[in-house]
């Protein structure tokens, strides 16, 4: 997946209490070398209380799930996800959120060097509670 490749992901999540919640994720590239790339995620996610009074909360995201197609190696589809996030709310049903994070390829962890040893990603996301 490089620069200029466009993808689009779509993220469900329940929340169980008042911090922890069930992530899925789906995202298919539509542009660029990657163009026909999709991926299934599933994992666990972690969001703080809001900071003293404010809108603003942190959290920690991980994932597993497969990928393929495009251009895109990712050494027999098995990958993995990790992202630091903010999110600012907006209203009760409507956030703001920036996730930075890594993808990479599963199989390739303890290999020296692979080309698909991770890939650096920054997102925004305008999330509802529905």
């Amino acid at each position: 997946v490089a620069s200029d490749d466009l993808i689009f992901e779509d993220e469900l999540e329940r929340r169980f209490g008042p911090h922890w919640r069930l992530v899925t994720q789906a995202s298919t590239a539509a542009t660029g070398n990657a163009g026909g790339y999709a991926a299934g995620h599933v994992g666990a996610g972690w969001l703080s209380q809001p900071w003293a009074g404010s809108p603003l909360q942190l959290g920690l995201e991980a994932s597993v799930g497969a990928a393929g197609g495009g251009a895109v190696r990712v050494d027999g589809g098995l990958i993995g996800q990790a992202q630091l996030q903010a999110r600012y709310a907006l209203s009760p049903d409507w956030a703001v959120q920036l996730d930075v994070g890594r993808l990479r390829g599963l199989r390739e962890i303890g290999t020296p060097s692979s080309p698909t040893s991770g890939l650096f990603m920054v997102n925004a996301v305008l999330t509802h509670r529905g």
